[in-house]
């Protein structure tokens, strides 16, 4: 125990040499660490071999519920209940002391405080007891980009956000198959119900589930019904026309997800909490859209992170609340897409044609100017043709006067 400790120690201490540079002057060489690895020795820490448990526990807890929001007294695995609560308070100290740049003069105070306090102790004769650090609270730049990888929810807040998610997308499914299967609108009714009674109570771990799953909850018994006879009506469209039938599946997998309606009426009181949380995601999207092409910073900042982003793209969330669908947004957006393209196609042939104007003008102006020189250089030389034939004159004159 003791002895195998200290050799996981000393390599520690060996890769921290290397990564410096610096001359290692432990008892571990490379011959005892080649015999010791031959042997079959596991040079993993204690704490690393934890870290790797809890985070196949945190696989298996999202395989079974969907998420990662492990709730801190969770009761079938108390152990990774706690870490999970560790690891979010290491990980928010992480922030303050980078976001922060605590100053020296609060590290000076809490120096003096500690000196105090060993002092009064030493003087009331009572040992100073240390408080030991968790095994588990090591957290790096790797271990932090491993668990977002898995999608670690970082901030207890955020577990609110994802089980407000998770009510959005539920309401989405719900909606649009009440429009879809009216005939099946109290079954629909009453499964989603039990759905978000589920999500809201605080005794139940929330299980997030996909939107086919959600599908297949909310319509029950029919849908499997429904599902078993409509995939036995294309098996045999299929025989008769499979190429037909294939391009037209392929053209229309992605459109009843781009259809699941998020809209909901002002005058819907069950749904004012998801109703008015709609809003602020929307609000908060276009603000941070308004904060990356502005250089200057807005008073208000935005809770939009790239983690809730993706997510509420995965479900087709509308970022406009004038539609209300993804599929409507979509075709709104390609149509005001294809009238800015239109538009930009007409002030490039109105910016040619300025130009080409332009150079007809310069090309007349040349010409004009060329012409006056010629024009001037051609009457200079008549000038002085007339100036000669007026001298000759007056000489011929004098010479008539003389000899008359």
């Amino acid at each position: 125990g003791v002895w195998a400790a200290n050799l996981r120690q000393q390599n520690a201490l060996r890769k921290q040499a290397e990564r410096k540079s610096i001359e290692y002057k432990g008892y571990l060489t490379d011959e005892r660490k080649k015999e010791l690895i031959k042997a079959g020795f596991d040079f993993t820490s204690l704490t690393e071999r934890q870290f790797q448990t809890r985070i196949k526990e945190l696989q298996e807890f999202k395989q079974r519920y969907g998420h990662t929001a492990v709730p801190e007294k969770y009761k079938d695995n108390m152990a990774l209940g706690a870490w999970v609560s560790n690891l979010r308070s290491l990980y928010r100290r992480k922030l303050l002391t980078q976001d922060n740049h605590e100053t020296d003069e609060r590290f000076e105070e809490e120096k003096v405080k500690r000196r105090r306090s060993r002092s009064l102790l030493r003087q009331t004769h009572h040992r100073v007891k240390r408080r030991r650090q968790p095994r588990f609270s090591h957290l790096n730049e790797d271990r932090i980009k491993m668990l977002e990888e898995i999608g670690f929810v970082w901030k207890n807040h955020d577990r609110r956000w994802f089980e407000m998610l998770e009510w959005a997308k539920t309401y989405g499914v719900a909606n649009s198959l009440l429009s879809s299967e009216p005939e099946l609108s109290d079954s629909i009714e009453s499964n989603y119900n039990k759905i978000v009674s589920e999500l809201q109570d605080p005794s139940i771990t929330p299980m997030f589930r996909s939107q086919e799953e959600i599908k297949q909850i909310l319509l029950g018994e029919e849908y499997t019904l429904s599902v078993a006879e409509k995939s036995s009506q294309q098996l045999q469209s299929l025989q008769l026309n499979h190429n037909a039938e294939t391009i037209e599946s392929e053209e229309n997998v992605t459109e009843p997800l781009l259809q699941l309606d998020y809209c909901i009426s002002p005058s819907d009181h069950q749904h004012q909490s998801l109703r008015i949380w709609m809003i602020n995601q929307r609000s908060n999207y276009n603000r941070r859209v308004q904060m990356k092409h502005s250089s200057k910073s807005s008073l208000l900042q935005s809770t939009m992170t790239d983690q809730r982003q993706e997510a509420l793209e995965e479900i087709h969330f509308p970022w406009s609340g004038r539609h209300r669908h993804r599929l409507e947004e979509i075709q709104y957006l390609e149509v005001k897409e294809a009238e800015r393209i239109r538009e930009l196609e007409k002030l490039a042939k109105r910016a040619a044609r300025e130009r080409e104007e332009q150079q007809k003008v310069e090309m007349l102006k040349s010409s004009i100017v060329a012409s006056i020189i010629s024009g001037d250089e051609s009457g200079d030389s008549d000038d002085e043709e007339d100036e000669e034939i007026d001298i000759m004159s007056l000489w011929d004159a004098e010479d008539d006067e003389d000899d008359w």
